[in-house]
């Protein structure tokens, strides 16, 4: 990423940013979407795979740990349709698909309907089990407990360790710059009244 900032030319210059930090989320939401985007929070979003390939292929140094990249651009993936998705927003347990957990300040957001266009949000584990059974393998489904019913059948359960909740601190982070600013403006306020007076 350090590279991708600073490169002009490919493939670092087609890198756009890692997953977590090209989606905003509401606080409360956080958890839920990390949930639904599992590993894929940390994928590396580029613009173009060729580029990456070709270097991959040529370089003489390889990239040191395991990393993952999701091909996204915003011209072209924005003009394609989705018309083949399935839609269980008329199911009482469905909550929402979970790209709507993905706000409009996000840089990115049609990024949120590429990587979860077929994961809902639903009320429990019984109701993702339900929807699963009659819509086989074509949809993820993430329960308010938190719990990952995969399209595969792997179910995921229990709490996301503090230290991979990145888009839940990255929220957190951002509520807090604002309560800084909000406190700032009140105590400039009120240092002017105190002015005023005297």
């Amino acid at each position: 990423l350090t590279r991708a900032r600073t490169s002009n030319f490919a493939p670092w210059n087609l890198i756009c940013g890692s997953v977590a930090d090209l989606l905003e989320v509401d606080l409360e939401n956080a958890a839920l979407l990390e949930v639904a985007l599992g590993n894929r929070a940390q994928m590396i979003v580029i613009e173009n795979l060729l580029p990456l390939s070709e270097y991959l292929s040529r370089a003489m140094t390889r990239i040191e740990g395991r990393v993952g990249f999701v091909e996204f651009n915003e011209h072209v993936d924005a003009t394609k349709t989705d018309g083949a998705e399935l839609d269980l927003s008329s199911d009482p347990d469905v909550i929402q698909r979970a790209d709507a957990l993905v706000t409009e300040a996000s840089p990115m957001r049609g990024l949120g309907t590429k990587l979860l266009a077929q994961t809902w949000i639903v009320t429990s584990l019984d109701a993702a089990f339900r929807l699963a059974r009659q819509h086989g393998s074509a949809c993820r489904f993430v329960t308010l407990q938190g719990e990952l019913l995969e399209q595969d059948g792997t179910l995921h359960a229990g709490s996301l360790r503090s230290e991979t909740a990145i888009l839940s601190r990255k929220s957190e982070l951002r509520r807090l710059k604002n309560d800084i600013i909000r406190l700032d403006q009140g105590v400039l306020s009120s240092e002017r009244q105190v002015v005023l007076i005297t």
